[in-house]
């Protein structure tokens, strides 16, 4: 385990014995995932897409703020 998703928790909610453990604590920020060379964290947020347009929609997201999925 490299340790990179650790390094990048805001929060220290990772901890590595012999894989990445996510505490209590995690926000959910995904950077663990994004960053994770080994693919040793993974998270599917496809069932979240839509929700996240409509909402983007729904608050009238400026341009410069888009996500883009």
């Amino acid at each position: 385990m490299c340790g990179i998703c650790g390094e990048n928790c805001p929060v220290s909610a990772i901890v590595i014995v012999e894989a990445p453990m996510i505490k209590k604590d995690c926000i959910y920020c995904y950077n663990c995932a994004r960053l994770c060379p080994e693919l040793a964290i993974t998270a599917d947020l496809t069932n979240i897409h839509d929700f996240i347009r409509q909402r983007a929609l729904f608050i009238k997201e400026s341009t410069a703020a888009q996500i883009y999925l």
